[in-house]
């Protein structure tokens, strides 16, 4: 109940006072009379005890407590360290199905993609009515989705596991731009949300970043935008360049996120 190391200098005088306690009672009869009980913390928590005994009374005192108590600190670096063996162990398990998961979904889904795109360069798709080709148009883009989704879960497992990487490249800015432009546009359109683009400063012709996950990013601030957006309202992307750096920030009305 204290935390703190325990010594009963006379077991047979302790039950008397305390006739209830079991473990007393089993310690005398295998001999024991005095006892000193030091206790097994782990993350401010009680793992267990360390009991020393002895067949002698008033064995223990005081100047027991620093040794043993040293002994019940060297118990709880090993429990911890076992702890911490099995939390990675596991937690690298997990990492390695999930990306099996991960893998295994990928893979199916990239072929109903590669299909549809097929199917949308056939000359019989061109004569198809709009309705069907509007059913083809809502597949492709919930498996674009799909793929979106096993990316980004791919990426969350990466980071909790170390491994996440960024790779930077010469990224041409205008064709980027127009790329998530006509992208940001359809999925504002869709919830009838005005769209608004606007670039202020001169855009280089060549800057340096990872162009997959800075999409994602604005992909994903624009999407809330959206979300959060009322039909009828106006959705603003902004681009301002400088010498040293690039900065996105997408506003719906006054409320903005950069």
């Amino acid at each position: 109940k204290t935390g703190r190391p325990r010594i009963i200098s006379d077991l047979e005088e302790y039950l008397k006072t305390n006739p209830n306690s079991q473990c007393t009672g089993r310690a005398l009869k295998d001999g024991v009379r005095s006892s000193l009980t030091c206790p097994i913390v782990t993350d401010s928590k009680p793992a267990g005890v360390i009991f020393f005994s002895s067949f002698r009374p008033h064995t223990y005192d005081e100047s027991h407590i620093a040794l043993f108590s040293e002994l019940a600190e060297d118990l709880t670096i090993v429990i911890e360290h076992g702890k911490l063996q099995k939390f990675f162990a596991e937690n690298c398990s997990k990492d390695r199905l999930l990306g099996m998961i991960v893998h295994d979904l990928r893979s199916p889904a990239s072929v109903i993609y590669g299909f549809l795109n097929l199917i949308a360069e056939e000359d019989w798709f061109k004569h198809l009515d709009e309705k069907t080709k509007n059913i083809f148009s809502v597949l492709e883009r919930n498996t674009t989705s799909i793929l979106d989704l096993l990316a980004d879960l791919s990426d969350t497992n990466q980071l909790t596991s170390g491994r996440f990487s960024i790779s930077q490249q010469n990224v041409i800015l205008k064709e980027f731009l127009a790329d998530f432009r006509e992208g940001a546009r359809l999925a504002a359109e869709s919830k009838r949300i005005a769209f608004k683009f606007m670039i202020n400063g001169h855009v280089p012709s060549l800057v340096k970043f990872d162009p997959m996950r800075i999409k994602q990013v604005l992909e994903n601030l624009m999407s809330n935008a959206v979300k959060f957006s009322n039909p009828g309202t106006e959705i603003t992307f902004e681009v301002t360049v400088s010498p040293s750096r690039l900065k996105f920030s997408v506003a719906e009305d006054r409320k903005s996120v950069v």
